[in-house]
């Protein structure tokens, strides 16, 4: 099975980590500086929308290749501004199939939220970044600047 976190608060906590499982499994590794660049150095707000109101369930739906992040304004258990939470699912997939995944993996979870996560704007970083998960930008096309290429 393709590999799916939550980033939030569990439902015994107000921090803020990467779940691999509803409230007892931690992922340090995937939060380590430069371990899945450039997800782990946005999760906490970078991909929620910006909006002054934050207003809660409004979220951002974000691709690259390998993964899609779905992410929003929470304050279910941290009451603070700034509060938010996200899907991140192995691979490109729509809103919808990310919200039918976290409804599956972390029931609880999604039974907290007494409000709708509803997609606000959707962002395809693929063609940024190039084709690998650590941010390395693709190699010009040769023909495409006029060039012949390397010889």
């Amino acid at each position: 099975m393709s590999k799916f976190y939550y980033f939030g608060c569990s439902n015994d906590d107000t921090g803020h980590y990467l779940w691999t499982k509803e409230d007892n499994e931690k992922d340090w590794d995937f939060m380590k500086p430069g371990a899945r660049e450039p997800l782990n150095t946005s999760l906490d707000t970078g991909y929620a929308p910006e909006e002054v109101n934050q207003r809660e369930g409004l979220a951002n739906v974000h691709v690259f290749s390998g993964w899609t992040v779905v992410s929003f304004w929470d304050r279910s258990k941290d009451k603070r501004p700034g509060s938010n939470s996200a899907f991140i699912a192995q691979g490109v997939r729509t809103f919808s199939e990310v919200m039918d995944l976290a409804r599956a993996l972390f029931p609880k979870t999604m039974a907290r939220f007494k409000f709708q996560i509803v997609p606000h704007k959707h962002f395809d970083h693929r063609k940024e970044i190039g084709n690998d998960i650590k941010g390395e930008r693709p190699q010009p096309d040769a023909a495409a600047q006029g060039g012949a290429g390397p010889a």
